[in-house]
């Protein structure tokens, strides 16, 4: 069996990460959602002028990974505010070939 993943990579300034964290750390709605299996949470806190934090998200597949973002995800960013501490953002997708 498949996995499919997400890693998103949130670079912010130094000192600023907490948010980042704690949103996906302690998020009572993604835990709740069709397909979620859960995330794994790092930070690098080497560089002097940033942090950057490391989210690797795990979904039963590619299909509930994509009724999650034309549906829940979308609603999650419709109120978001830009936060003036995050320098950027990217992300890594991929299915698992192997698990185990």
């Amino acid at each position: 069996m498949t996995n499919f993943i997400e890693i998103k990579i949130f670079e912010t300034a130094k000192g600023y990460s907490a948010p980042y964290i704690e949103r996906y750390a302690s998020s009572e709605q993604d835990k709740q959602l069709d397909g979620y299996l859960g995330a794994q949470i790092g930070v690098d806190s080497k560089p002097t002028d940033r942090d950057i934090v490391y989210i690797i998200m795990t979904w039963e597949n590619l299909e509930k990974y994509d009724t999650f973002l034309r549906t829940t995800h979308k609603e999650m960013h419709k109120n978001r505010e830009k936060d003036e501490h995050l320098l950027s953002y990217r992300s890594v997708k991929f299915e698992t070939i192997k698990t185990g």
